[in-house]
């Protein structure tokens, strides 16, 4: 099972990744273990193994949870096992909303206690109520939990596991060419039917959107755009920088921009 945050909470999640990826582990935990407990579905304790991804096939920050679930569970008092029904395990919709009431309970609780840095590009949201209108609009939309067909055996666990635990974002295999204008490269994209597309990113988009996935704790705060640009005196990222953020209508954490821009574009 895939549980994925909106498109709304990519901005908020890129401030604030400790907090937001804690909140999708356990809001995603405890919707599977609750939904399986209860006597009407499974009533069982399952087991699962989460894998944390926050990038999408077209590198574009994309923060999403990869669930491998057992078939079934543990009794209540822990003397037998209850299989899952064939081809079936949990109501997707029911797990969509109840994943949808614990994450969003969890980020008010998160604001209220003052643990989100609301800087920068999500400054608005220190306002009461621009958050609670954030919360509103995140409410009446359908989050997504997409569930995949079981695997045949534990072998394909293993291949799944592997994939999605030991490899980088994009493998060399997908990459097409590069030249100064960018690196274009082949992914696949799901809101087709997973059909197989090529796409373009600028050297400087590419290395910002690879520079989000680092763990928060090795970024390095609140320095702002210019300071950054100037501080790395890189001409031709300067002006990509700032026509890329002027095109998307608003200014990446200064704090992801790479330091050491110039020698890794020249040696690419």
């Amino acid at each position: 099972m895939v549980f994925t945050l909106p498109e709304q909470l990519k901005p908020l999640a890129l401030k604030n990744r400790r907090v937001l990826y804690d909140l999708l582990f356990r809001a995603a935990s405890q919707t599977l273990l609750e939904l399986a407990a209860d006597p009407r579905r499974l009533g069982a304790q399952i087991g699962f193994t989460a894998v944390l991804h926050t990038w999408g096939q077209n590198l574009l920050f994309h923060p999403h949870l990869h669930c491998v679930v057992t078939g079934g569970g543990l009794s209540p008092d822990g003397t037998r096992w209850i299989p899952a029904r064939q081809g079936y395990l949990l109501p997707v919709q029911v797990l969509a909303k109840l994943f949808r009431g614990k994450f969003l309970a969890g980020l008010k609780e998160a604001y209220q206690s003052g643990e989100l840095r609301l800087t920068g590009s999500v400054a608005p949201l220190a306002d009461p109520h621009r958050f609670r209108q954030l919360l509103d609009t995140l409410y009446r939309q359908n989050w997504v939990v997409y569930a995949k067909r079981p695997f045949g055996g534990a072998r394909q666990v293993y291949r799944y596991l592997g994939r999605y635990t030991h490899r980088v974002a994009i493998s060399n295999a997908r990459l097409l060419a590069k030249n100064e204008a960018g690196v274009r490269f082949r992914y696949r994209d799901y809101r087709d039917a997973g059909r197989n597309a090529t796409t373009k990113l600028a050297r400087c988009q590419a290395l910002f959107e690879a520079k989000a996935n680092v763990p928060q704790h090795a970024t390095s705060g609140d320095e702002t755009i210019p300071q950054a640009l100037e501080r790395q005196q890189c001409p031709r990222c300067h002006q990509q920088l700032q026509r890329w953020t002027w095109e998307a209508g608003n200014m990446p954490p200064a704090a992801l921009i790479p330091t050491l821009c110039v020698p890794i574009l020249d040696s690419s």
